[in-house]
């Protein structure tokens, strides 16, 4: 009896065991990986593999294990077209991008489309309707929706969890390559706290000792409480792209401080990237960091489950009212980063915290330059850190330094003390805990009253966690709404406006640039303002150039829920969309019953959007048709063969602002035209 116990122990085990490691690989296209699991998106985390498929399509696609197919997706966004495997161990596996389907699932994609009479649906399917085996082939890999051709692989826990997918195929990913530092960055974290002197994040890039080691090869001057963050990546060996390691650990004076591992994020977290991603580095193009600190208790993919965990003097700021301050002295730092096959790197280096107001390590005395004396102060521009106003001032000319004043809400001007920090450069910090909504006046002249006084305007509001914020620009045309809950931490943000070169319009910044938790709704006024004009609308505008926002239309009010701070301004898109090409061509004949029948087209401003932007008319008859919106193309489904002879098409193309563009062609099907 107790032999038998001790088999049937073992032979259970042995069971959990394979279950684990019963996982098939998702394709034969390649081994080698082009993204990983937890990596940064825009808005959100990435929770799956990418396969490389070396820039082909139609390569197939198994089925991980046993199970069947609960539900199968088309759309020309997101996945693409997509498929959603419920295995009988109780995961869940996802196949996105691909570029068709296996002849079993066509037929119930075919039929919900013809039945609703569009191409993007979603067809749930019971348990029964098509079972899978490990290893079936179940569709083809492509490159619908987003993305250069490529596999999308998930593998979801039985509480529909995703679980990073390399614990189950780590044998299969030949990796000998260990992770690269980039950059760090230590950012000061509370209003009194400094980082080189400065209310600004601080970054360095380390040099490269050895194999696998790195260092910062300069102390770095803190105060106060600060965080680090690092950009850093990882390859595989065999291709270029840049990796996400699987985990990162920061070590300060030998302890463990805080860790990120990449193995499963909860459903709801998915999109909560704006506590582990430094996001104004990112949106000023200074790196992708990831935060080694977490800014207080609320939940954060990935980590430990640790307020505060990371901070330099966290200790401190909960165990009584106002900032922290950690202990004077050295803190060494150790980083690693580590990927999902072991290799290792690491990266050192010293921040020596000083008391409140001590300057070490920043060049306090320093020189002018002397200069033309009627130039004195140049430019003085002001940016917003946290719950800081921050001056920068430069190009100033005379051999003594400038003088800053501030003004807030038109009081009595007070001195700024300013820090030289190097060349012709100084900033002046104002500290904002205090102020809920102010205007703050700064002028800058030179200490011997040569030259002329530059000023500087900033109208800021305080974003509370708690509470709600309205923020509204000096013309009245212009207002945000900051719902509670909104930002991780509270900070002061401000708007200004400009006018935007691309139209000739005002535009508004709401700056500086952060993630909302929750979307706030910017609205603008609009005089005369039709109901129903459909035409003018919200942009973005950033580098990128100019995008639509969802934009809701009330009484004499355009509004649109935003989930970032940026540049928005309000046009109207009065300009049809353009079609380059179209085929058949113009008393073209097919010498097929299923001939091609597409468009190549584009729109300089609202863009192109839902299925009812692109209609392909054949005789009259609208046909479905699938869009590809990074190559600006869409092809007709023709379905049923097509009689031979003469044809009529119509194609039009309407943009977001109901715009139009029609073409118009005759083509012909010749005699013996040949199958699908």
């Amino acid at each position: 009896m107790r032999r038998l116990f001790i088999f049937c122990t073992l032979f259970f085990q042995a069971g959990i065991l394979a279950s684990q490691q019963a996982v098939q690989w998702p394709t034969n296209a390649s081994y080698v990986l082009t993204s990983t699991f937890g990596e940064f998106r825009p808005d959100h985390f990435h929770i799956g593999i990418d396969v490389k498929t070396w820039a082909r399509e139609g390569y197939p696609v198994y089925a991980a294990s046993d199970g069947y197919v609960a539900r199968v997706s088309v759309s020309p966004w997101g996945y693409g077209k997509v498929i959603f495997l419920s295995l009988d161990s109780g995961m869940g596996a996802v196949y996105a991008h691909l570029s068709a389907f296996c002849p079993r699932l066509r037929p119930f994609v075919q039929e919900e489309q013809e039945k609703l009479a569009k191409y993007a649906v979603s067809v749930t399917m019971p348990p029964h309707l098509m079972r899978v085996q490990q290893g079936d082939i179940i569709g083809y890999t492509g490159s619908t929706g987003i993305g250069y051709p490529h596999l999308h692989f998930e593998l979801r826990d039985s509480v529909n969890r995703p679980v990073n997918p390399l614990k189950y195929f780590s044998s299969r990913i030949r990796d000998m390559s260990p992770p690269v530092f980039a950059q760090v960055a230590l950012r000061p974290i509370g209003s009194d706290s400094r980082v080189q002197g400065d209310v600004l994040p601080w970054i360095a890039r380390p040099r490269k000792i050895s194999g696998t080691d790195y260092r910062i090869t300069e102390p770095v001057y803190a105060w106060g409480s600060a965080g680090l963050s690092v950009d850093v990546f990882d390859r595989d060996g065999q291709v270029l792209n840049k990796l996400r390691p699987y985990r990162l650990s920061l070590f300060i004076n030998g302890a463990q401080a805080f860790t990120m591992t990449c193995d499963t994020i909860e459903s709801d977290q998915v999109y909560r990237i704006e506590g582990s991603r430094e996001f104004r580095l990112y949106t000023a193009g200074a790196g992708s960091f990831y935060a080694l600190y977490r800014i207080n208790s609320d939940p954060m993919p990935f980590t430990m489950d640790k307020p505060l965990a990371g901070i330099i003097g966290s200790d401190k700021q909960h165990a009584g009212a106002g900032d922290a301050y950690a202990e004077p002295g050295y803190y060494e730092f150790i980083i690693k980063a580590e990927d999902f096959s072991g290799n290792e790197s690491r990266v050192s280096g010293t921040i020596i915290m000083t008391g409140p107001g001590d300057y070490k390590g920043v060049n306090t005395e320093g020189s002018w330059q002397a200069a033309d004396v009627h130039s004195a102060v140049h430019v003085l521009r002001h940016t917003i850190a946290g719950t800081n106003l921050r001056y920068a001032v430069e190009q100033c000319s005379g051999e003594n330094r400038p003088v800053c004043y501030v003004s807030i809400n038109s009081w009595i001007q007070q001195p700024v003390p300013l820090i030289y920090t190097g060349g012709s450069r100084h900033i002046g910090i104002v500290p904002l805990d205090s102020i809920e909504h102010a205007e703050l006046v700064c002028s800058a002249v030179h200490s011997d009253s040569s030259g002329a006084a530059v000023s500087d305007t900033a109208v800021v509001w305080r974003l509370s966690r708690k509470y709600s914020t309205m923020m509204s620009s000096n013309d009245g045309r212009f207002s945000v709404s900051v719902k509670p809950g909104s930002v991780a931490e509270a900070c002061h943000a401000g708007i200004e406006s400009c006018t935007f070169s691309g139209s000739g319009e005002t535009a508004y910044r709401i700056y500086p640039p952060v993630r909302l938790r929750r979307k706030a709704v910017i609205k603008f006024s609009v005089p005369g303002f039709i109901a129903g004009d459909k035409k003018t609308a919200i942009y973005r505008i950033s580098g990128a150039g100019v995008s639509l926002q969802p934009t809701v239309y009330e009484n004499g009010y355009i509004s649109a829920a935003v989930r970032s701070f940026g540049t928005f301004t309000v046009m109207r898109d009065t300009a049809a969309p353009e079609i380059f090409s179209a085929v058949p061509g113009n008393g073209s004949t097919c010498y097929t019953a299923y001939p091609r029948v597409e468009a190549v087209f584009t729109d300089s401003l609202s863009g192109i959007g839902g299925e009812t932007c692109y209609r392909f008319y054949i005789d009259g008859r609208q046909y479905i048709a699938e869009y590809d919106p990074e190559k600006k193309c869409a092809r007709a489904l023709v379905r049923d063969a097509l009689a031979q002879g003469r044809h009529s098409l119509c194609i039009k193309i309407f943009d977001r602002a109901g715009n139009m563009k029609e073409v118009n062609r005759t083509f012909y099907v010749s005699a013996g035209g040949g199958v699908q």
